[in-house]
């Protein structure tokens, strides 16, 4: 496998910079890929998700920080991968499972973005790094 293009950036992680974030990694996205519009917008839509769960649940709305890094590999797939320096949380460990068939009278508000990030990437991981969470976003090239 080729070595892969990769490209990092900071950010603070606020509502008011969500869409920034978003710019910047589909820049790169469409720069390098030739994803359809309808595959960006999915990797778009998994991508804020992400994002908004870091801005709400890692940091609580306070001031913190993101690293974004996007990386290339040529003919095989791209990885969003998102550093945040919240607490330890996997958000794809849930052992209680999400009941996608409950109406939504039944359902308790949230839970939903992790399945709809794994149903919209190829994978969804989670690691640890020291003091900060890593979550991967990975899409296979078309």
């Amino acid at each position: 496998m080729e070595q892969p293009k990769i490209i990092s950036s900071s950010f603070v992680a606020s509502l008011e910079t969500l869409h920034a974030m978003i710019r910047w990694a589909c820049q790169h996205i469409v720069a390098e890929t030739n994803f359809s519009k309808s595959e960006l917008n999915r990797i778009q839509v998994a991508l804020e998700e992400a994002l908004v769960n870091i801005i709400e649940h890692a940091y609580s709305y306070k001031t913190g920080k993101v690293d974004m890094t996007f990386r290339f590999f040529p003919r095989a797939f791209i990885e969003l991968i998102i550093r945040d320096y919240g607490g330890p949380f996997n958000p794809l460990s849930n052992p209680q499972g999400i009941d996608t068939l409950a109406t939504l009278k039944e359902r308790e508000i949230g839970g939903l973005g992790i399945p709809m990030m794994r149903l919209l990437m190829d994978e969804v991981d989670y690691s640890r790094d020291g003091k900060s969470n890593l979550l991967t976003l990975r899409k296979r090239l078309p």
